[in-house]
């Protein structure tokens, strides 16, 4: 039941969807994950060609077995950032998602996992009897987020009680779409060279570019990654080589014929950008052990409670993984289709008499991470002077709501 005192007590709304970029969001990957906001080229830069290279992330690479080639935002001069694992976080120019439904609760819908059955093996799912619903399409409602502007997401009048609402939540399609394009340029303003994908070659020197991009491989398909980045286990019983009829790849990204995506001229990444899709398909291990074997018992359907980053005080998430159905536990990643963002608020919405308007946004600032492999030097070929890229995977967006009251003057708030 809702919680409110009056029956008539309602406030009516037509809903928006506000997309726009400030630096506000989680991550997929753990509480403990860190945005690596890389340093960037300013406004007016270009490349030797004369092509706009605002925006490029910086590169110096230093060679002699050097592999920090790039530097953070908060330290712009200082290039010893990088290596194997390092990455950098940045914002999608496409982050499209498909919406299901949006609610708002008075109480935390948050549920801890049945202990008896084991993490693996949950089957308690969040709780939603003290929310209202804003938005519901068992169909999906497709929303492409782009930096700046705003999208309609129902032509419909809706009603929320008057009330303190601390959690409001959202259900997606576990499939996150991104097309992207990053720009790349030496700290001097000289041309950098990422070296992309290529179907066949290893060979470094080929299909490098000053920009990489989002596209499809030599056979037209368009690159897949999920969140465990599992791998075909084709030897196992039964076999494991497809997730949501989408087929595996056989090897994890590093070099050129296994990077996921390519990288050009910028006049080759407009005409070939294209969508790349992440699947959130567990929040644990990856299940894949080798390619015979396959551990699920470290597939996980929630992430418990709560994921927290020191950037956005006040605000904590947690996440379940559900079936088509929008309602019921996850209990494979087959059946994980899709994703329940929670979050806390300790500063609630409240809708009152005086509430006249209302505002969602999602926050997609540093919303992908691009990840570029350089690797210490290997039989003689000066590996650490190549920049190698390897795949950009989705990270977490923010759901923020705003409200507009009579006694705010027009502000929003």
């Amino acid at each position: 039941m809702f919680y409110f005192t009056k029956l008539f007590n309602l406030v009516l709304f037509l809903l928006t969807v506000i997309t726009f970029s400030i630096v506000l969001n989680f991550s997929f990957i753990s509480d403990s994950h860190s945005y690596n906001v890389c340093a960037t080229a300013a406004a007016g830069t270009q490349y030797g060609n004369g092509d706009d290279a605002e925006g490029a992330i910086l590169v110096k690479d230093e060679g002699e077995g050097d592999i920090t080639s790039f530097a953070l935002a908060s330290s712009p001069t200082s290039f010893t950032f990088g290596g194997q694992e390092q990455s950098c976080d940045i914002t999608p120019d496409h982050y499209k998602i498909t919406i299901y439904k949006i609610g708002l609760c008075l109480n935390n819908p948050f549920k801890e996992d049945d202990d008896s059955n084991g993490e693996h093996n949950n089957t308690v799912g969040p709780a939603l009897e003290s929310c209202v619903t804003i938005f519901n399409n068992d169909d999906g409602k497709e929303v492409d987020i782009e930096p700046t502007g705003s999208v309609p997401l129902l032509d419909q009048a809706f009603v929320i009680p008057m009330g303190e609402y601390k959690y409001p939540y959202v259900i997606l399609n576990n499939h996150i779409h991104l097309k992207h394009i990053q720009k790349f340029i030496n700290h001097d303003d000289s041309n950098a060279a990422i070296k992309g994908y290529h179907a066949s070659s290893e060979d470094k020197f080929t299909n490098r570019g000053t920009v990489c991009y989002t596209g499809k491989d030599n056979s037209g398909n368009i690159w897949v990654n999920t969140h465990t980045f599992e791998l075909q286990a084709g030897s196992a019983d039964p076999a494991y080589t497809t997730l949501h009829g989408t087929t595996l790849p056989t090897q994890f990204t590093g070099t050129p014929t296994k990077t996921r995506y390519r990288c050009g001229t910028l006049a080759e990444a407009n005409a070939g950008n294209d969508w790349t899709t992440t699947i959130i398909n567990s929040f644990g291990n990856r299940l894949w052990q080798s390619t015979s074997s396959v551990d699920t018992t470290n597939f996980r359907n929630y992430t418990g409670c709560c994921n927290s980053n020191a950037e956005v005080p006040g605000i904590t998430q947690f996440f379940y993984l559900l079936k088509n159905d929008n309602l019921t536990i996850a209990d494979t990643q087959e059946n994980a289709r899709r994703i329940f963002v929670g979050q806390i608020h300790d500063t609630p919405t409240k809708i009152t008499e005086e509430t006249i308007a209302f505002k969602l946004r999602f926050k997609t600032n540093n919303a992908i991470n691009v990840r570029i492999y350089q690797e210490e030097d290997s039989g003689g070929e000066n590996r650490d002077e190549l920049l190698m890229g390897t795949r950009m995977m989705a990270n977490e967006i923010y759901l923020n709501i705003q409200t507009k009251e009579r006694r705010t003057r027009g502000r929003w708030r």
